[in-house]
């Protein structure tokens, strides 16, 4: 039985995409009295009605939006999707968005370790990330508890959102790298447009 393999391309896909939201946290901490669905639903409106000059200058995009909305595949990629934005979000108004921002970028490590469950290859660059994101995760959270002050309860609970975030990016990255080897993965596009138009109505 041959092993799946997975490159390092969805490795720096799940780290770019986890990178920017830095920014996210910024503006979701701009509006204190907002609930996270309605962040959501507010980034997801403005992302949907961006793309929609592609959809109706380029007819091939739309066409093959269409086939792609009658296979499974982009139905499960956008649900690991969504919940991770869903996390993520609250995790910002929970705890500052720098510290949220570093456990959001430990998506990587999540697939490392899927690797190591399943005794895939680890490469010796991809073993240096995953220990230079524990130090970074560890140079966070350790601090807190180990203070006299005590850390809160939200801020706790924006650390676990926010791996609980990282930990769905991981899930995407691996099941788009499955189906992509199988030859039946959607285009990012398209996963992207339903992902947006779903997560209108979060």
């Amino acid at each position: 039985m041959t092993q799946p393999t997975l490159n390092t391309q969805g490795l720096m896909a799940a780290l770019c995409a986890a990178a920017t939201w830095g920014m996210v946290g910024v503006f979701v901490r701009w509006l204190p009295g907002w609930s996270a669905f309605a962040v959501l639903a507010g980034r997801f409106l403005v992302a949907t009605v961006a793309m929609l000059p592609i959809l109706f200058l380029a007819p091939s995009v739309r066409h093959d939006l269409i086939r792609s909305l009658r296979t499974s595949t982009i139905w499960w990629l956008s649900l690991p999707a969504i919940g991770g934005y869903v996390l993520g979000t609250t995790a910002f108004q929970l705890a500052p968005v720098g510290e949220v921002t570093l456990l959001f970028t430990t998506s990587p490590l999540f697939i490392i370790a899927y690797k190591y469950v399943v005794r895939l290859h680890v490469k010796r660059n991809e073993g240096f990330g995953m220990l230079l994101a524990m130090a970074g995760a560890s140079a966070i959270v350790l601090p807190q508890l180990s203070t006299d002050r005590a850390v809160s309860w939200a801020t706790l609970a924006g650390y676990l959102l926010a791996l609980g975030a990282a930990g769905l990016i991981a899930i995407y990255t691996l099941w788009f790298n499955a189906f992509a080897q199988q030859n039946i993965a959607p285009k990012s596009i398209n996963v992207v447009f339903l992902t947006c138009l779903l997560g209108t109505g979060v």
